[in-house]
């Protein structure tokens, strides 16, 4: 094929790719093709995936083994590194299912190690992170972030579900907010508890009730924006800093999830039904909760340790 017709072709494998999904997956594509579009050189995706499809099997597999390694050599963890490699693959897909290819890749995914950390800060320090927070000299950025911490906390949420959440999502009358749930194509409607709700009403009254991003950033210009992720990383790692504790956002999931596998024992509630707070797909990922809480592994450690040594 000459340039043009491999021009023409990539981007109607772009066109084909990318629509018909929803925003959170869209989003999720888009910045990993363009992390591979940058380390191949390439000034836009249509040139990059150009490169990539004019390539035979054996040149593209030691492009994107090359793109693997480098992204090792960033010290990026393996289901970072991972989901990178499955939106490739799953472009070309794509691409050998409309006729433009016939090979595909086959460099493997890394061995992952997730949750590695599935306790968060822990109780004591995030209460202690919600007091500097309610703390602040401005009355205006406390509020927003008491706001910030108790939803994320109570809802266990990601850190795109809390960013995304528009002013439109939250109904003060029935308790709900509506959130772009991981893997959901509709937004997941879920209850807010009275704690939460009172803080985000004290946020609102401050904010307004413009249409928009629920939370916005402080910017020192005054023009208001949405509140983006990287912000929210900084908001949490500065509070964390304060009180002595290293986290991100994820922790705070983390440690709502945590305390939620606790409560629903204490209860008589199943694991599964703790699905509807964690919104995972499987059982599976809450026995990891469980089993980090409930110490399992030391707990048989000493079991086969003390029975050794009554031999």
């Amino acid at each position: 094929m000459n340039a043009l017709v491999i021009q023409n072709k990539s981007q109607e494998l772009l066109d084909c790719f990318l629509s018909g999904r929803n925003k959170q997956t869209l989003e999720a594509y888009r910045t990993d093709l363009e992390d591979f579009k940058t380390s191949i050189g390439q000034n836009n995706l249509n040139e990059a995936v150009s490169k990539f499809i004019s390539l035979n099997a054996g040149e593209a597999n030691a492009l994107v083994l090359r793109y693997r390694n480098s992204l090792l050599d960033k010290g990026l963890q393996s289901a970072t590194i991972n989901r990178r490699l499955a939106a490739i693959r799953s472009l070309l897909k794509m691409a050998r299912m409309i006729g433009i290819i016939t090979w595909g890749i086959e460099i493997p995914n890394l061995k992952s190690e997730p949750y590695r950390d599935t306790r968060g800060p822990g109780l004591y320090a995030f209460t202690k992170m919600l007091e500097i927070a309610a703390n602040q000299r401005s009355d205006s950025k406390s509020k927003r972030d008491v706001a910030i911490l108790r939803l994320m906390y109570d809802l266990a949420l990601r850190a795109s579900e809390l960013i995304k959440i528009e002013m439109s999502d939250f109904n003060s009358s029935d308790s709900t907010v509506a959130v772009s749930a991981k893997g959901k194509r509709n937004k997941v409607t879920l209850s807010v508890p009275n704690a939460s709700k009172k803080a985000l009403m004290d946020w609102i009254l401050v904010r307004g009730d413009q249409p928009g991003p629920i939370f916005l950033n402080f910017d020192r210009s005054g023009k208001k924006s949405g509140l983006t992720r990287q912000g929210l990383f900084e908001l949490i790692r500065k509070l964390g800093n304060s009180a002595d504790v290293i986290t991100r956002p994820h922790g705070l999931r983390h440690l709502s999830i945590t305390e939620a596998c606790k409560v629903a024992q204490a209860n008589g509630f199943g694991l599964e039904e703790v699905l509807d707070h964690s919104r995972h797909a499987s059982v599976t990922t809450l026995m990891i909760y469980r089993d980090r809480e409930d110490d399992v592994q030391g707990k048989i450690s000493c079991l086969i340790s003390e029975k050794l040594d009554r031999q």
